[in-house]
């Protein structure tokens, strides 16, 4: 399972290999409830390639080195591989620069407050 889970990292550490040349960033847009017209916006530089590289590949490298590590009668192995999984695509995604919720023709920035008021 370990192996299984290794495949789309190695292929987030590719696609960041091949972004390492590409001049200028790179917005991609996906629909994600299209009734209510909500799209998510990411950004994709160069800081953000060798970021995904660095994070997709050590996450291939930890599933490569478990599915060797761990016996194959070992109980809760899909689950702690399908654990690891998840939080490897939630690091890829938080350095992937997400530029926003749009809905329709609104923006939603998804930015840190530049100051906090202490009440």
């Amino acid at each position: 399972s370990f192996l299984v889970a290794a495949v789309p990292t190695t292929l987030s550490a590719l696609w960041g290999a091949t972004r390492l040349g590409a001049e200028g960033a790179s917005t991609a847009e996906f629909t994600w409830v299209s009734g209510l017209d909500l799209t998510i916006a990411f950004r994709v530089d160069q800081v953000a390639a060798i970021m995904t590289l660095l994070v997709s590949g050590i996450g291939a490298l930890v599933f490569i080195y478990a599915a060797g590590y761990f016996g194959p009668d070992a109980k809760g192995l899909g689950r702690f591989a399908a654990t690891l999984l998840a939080f490897s695509t939630a690091m890829s995604i938080r350095q992937s620069k997400p530029s926003g919720l749009k809905t329709g023709s609104t923006s939603l920035p998804m930015r840190p407050p530049t100051e906090y008021s202490v009440a």
